[in-house]
Formats: structure tokens, sequence, C-alpha cells
């Protein structure tokens, strides 16, 4: 008859307690290991993750900083217009418009001509600058300008607003605004961003255009380089072309944004604009003046030359 005790066969046998002890500290230790292995993947895992955003930190910084060296010497070429008394351009405003407002953060440059204000928004690319932009890529900048333009109270018949890339617009992008004015479902596609009435948004429409394909930064410079030693009549340094930009990056940063002619001259170290010529000007107006028929055509071809 075999031993059916239940405290028999419930008890582990004597050598088999001794041996948990003995088992325990091979857990321990493999447990302890994987932890080890856990962390140092968690250590390598979490260092491939902070390059890869430090990459992509820096990447975000160097398209930043390329953007804003675009903006100050595209900003330079047009500051150095205001040498050019057939324009009518009075003052350039970088970072803000020619009046105070809340909007003035949405506007890059301004252009104040005698009969008008010109607003610009400017947007560089160094990854997307062959890649066409569409309708919604334009549309934050449509609703930027939209708020702009409403709060213009009595002065919208003077206005223009520009947007300008170095990247092409879309075949889109160009049809929807030419058809704006006649075509009420692409007018619709542009004012879902503005909020307007109809009336409004075609005024609008009216005032906007974009310049596509712009040249790059560098060749932005080589054009404040060029127009600066047409200026002095002479071969013109990279560092007076650097000199004028920035000032014009300085500019951006104070409260006083403005440009004027007499600004732009006692940069170039010039009291007056003769101070720009080879020479001098040494004719004196006659007292008596004695008109023939020839003195018409004559004074049209000096004020209409080049």
């Amino acid at each position: 008859c075999r031993d059916t005790n239940l405290s028999r066969l419930t008890r582990p046998p004597s050598d088999s307690r001794s041996a948990i002890p003995r088992l325990r500290p091979r857990f321990a230790d493999y447990l302890q290991s994987h932890k080890q292995g856990i962390h140092k993947e968690g250590v390598s895992l979490g260092l491939h993750m902070a390059n890869k955003k430090r990459q992509i930190v820096s990447a975000d910084i160097r398209a930043t900083r390329a953007g804003d060296l675009f903006h100050y010497r595209w900003a330079a070429t047009r500051v150095l217009n205001l040498l050019n008394p057939k324009l009518g351009l009075t003052s350039v405003y970088v970072e803000g418009g020619s009046t105070p407002s809340k909007f003035d953060y949405i506007v890059d440059v301004c252009e104040a001509y005698v009969d008008k204000d010109v607003y610009y928004q400017l947007k560089y690319s160094t990854k997307h600058s062959s890649d066409a932009f569409t309708l919604s890529f334009l549309g934050e900048t449509l609703e930027k300008f939209g708020k702009h333009y409403k709060s213009l109270r009595g002065r919208k018949d003077h206005v223009e607003y520009v947007f300008l890339t170095n990247r092409p617009a879309s075949e889109d992008v160009k049809n929807c605004l030419e058809m704006a004015a006649t075509d009420s479902s692409a007018l619709d596609r542009i004012n879902r961003y503005l909020g307007f009435d109809r009336v409004q948004a075609r005024s609008f429409c009216q005032r906007f255009r974009i310049i596509d394909c712009a040249e790059d930064s560098r060749c932005q410079m080589q054009c404040v380089e060029c127009r600066l030693s047409a200026l002095l009549c002479s071969q013109c340094e990279s560092s007076d072309a650097r000199a004028l930009v920035q000032f014009v990056a300085e500019r951006a940063a104070e409260r006083g944004n403005e440009i004027t002619q007499a600004t732009l001259l006692s940069l170039l170290g010039c009291s007056c604009e003769e101070d720009l010529f080879p020479a001098r000007s040494d004719l004196s107006v006659p007292g008596r003046l004695i008109y023939t028929e020839q003195c018409a055509n004559a004074i049209r071809g000096i004020v209409n030359s080049e």
C-alpha cells in the first residue's frame, strides 16, 4: 500500500529549499544586467533622438538666418531707389509701415511714395526654392494682409500689397488672382482667407500682386554692390555693401525704422545729391532767358534722358 500522506507530498525536498537562495542572486544579477542593457539602449536612443532634434533645430536656425539675410539684402536694393528722383520714393520702412499700427508685424518692408504706400511680405526658402507654392501656402499672407487692409480706414485707395518669394507660383495661383476681378468662384477662393464681403475682396485683389522666382540672397548682395558702384561712380568695395545691409538690419531692430534720402546720403558720406556726381555742377542760371523754338524739345530731351 502506497503512502498517501499529504504532508510528504506537499513538503519540498530538503535540498530544493537550499537551492532557492542560490538561484535568487543569479536571477538578481540577470535582472540587473537586463536593466543596464535597457538603460544603455535607452541612453543610446535618447542621444540619437537628441542629435536628430539638434540637427533639425540647426537646420531651422540656418533657414531663418538665410531668410533674414535675403530680407535685409533685398531691402537694401530698395533703399537705393531713394536716390532716383523719377520714382517719387520718399521713405523706406523696415519691419513696419509708414503709420503705426498693431498690424505692423505683418509688414516686412514698406515703400512710401508721394501718392501711395506699398507693403511687402517676403518669404525665402532654402529647401523648396524650386517647388511651386499653392493658394493654401499663400493663404496665411492673404489673411494677414487682409487684417492690415481692414485697419486702414481712409487710405485704402492709396495702398498696394506685394508678396515676394524666391519660389515659383503655381499656375492655379496665377489664374486665380488674374480671374478674381471677373470670376466669382476665383474670388471666393481668395476671400476664404480674407473674410471680406465681395466688394471689399475685389477691391483688395486689385491692389494685391505677387513677385515669384526672386533671385537668391547671394544675387541680392551682388545687386547691392553693382548699384552702389553705379551711384558712387567707382568700384564698390564689398565692405561698403555689407555696411549698407548692416545699416538696414539695425534699422529693423530699432523703433525709428524709417530710412530717408538724407539718412542714406549721410551713410554714404555725402551731404547732398551733388556729392555723388564725379564733379560738381558749374552751370549758372542766366539772368535773362531767350526762348527759341528748339527750347521745348531740348528741355524734354534732357528731362526724359536716362
